[in-house]
């Protein structure tokens, strides 16, 4: 006599599909409403760091968020702890590079300086650092600097990438 072959246990990898269901007909659930994101909300004023800050903990789209908040007039000016808070709320932290860059569009970003790129590299992820301050590079006010600031911040590698920004 033989014995029935077991198959191995097979974890599903989705949910199962629910009776009926039809992509075609299936509502979504995006719908392109007026956002009520703090970011994007000007309530009387530009919108602050604070209300980037709040945006970003909340969430997954750092980058759309960055983007509309300096659409709506966020970034006037910056210091370099706000630049740390902002790049320390982003949760993927790979879009941090990409979240700096939409915030080199502000008028804040005008000024600066190597203090600020500093700041922004050390609340940064560490991969992410170099990107980070390459970013902020054809905006620093203070690029004679770099040197003596930004680089002992950086890996060499990072800093040969980063270096000719600050030029």
């Amino acid at each position: 006599q033989q014995q029935p072959q077991q198959q191995p246990f097979v974890a599903p990898s989705a949910p199962p599909v629910p009776p009926g269901w039809n992509p075609v007909t299936a509502p979504t659930t995006y719908q392109d409403q007026p956002s009520t994101n703090a970011a994007t909300s000007t309530g009387g004023g530009a919108p602050t760091v604070e209300d980037l800050v709040a945006s970003l903990e909340d969430s997954f789209d750092a980058i759309a968020d960055t983007e509309k908040w300096v659409q709506a007039g966020g970034g006037a000016t910056f210091t370099p702890n706000d630049l740390a808070r902002i790049m320390s709320s982003v949760k993927l932290k790979l879009a941090q590079p990409l979240v700096m860059h939409a915030l080199m569009q502000a008028p804040g970003a005008r000024a600066i300086t190597c203090e600020h790129v500093v700041s922004a590299a050390r609340a940064s992820e560490e991969a992410a650092r170099g990107d980070v301050a390459r970013q902020m590079g054809p905006y620093c006010v203070d690029k004679q600097n770099a040197l003596q600031r930004v680089k002992p911040f950086l890996s060499p590698f990072q800093w040969t990438l980063v270096s000719p920004t600050f030029q």
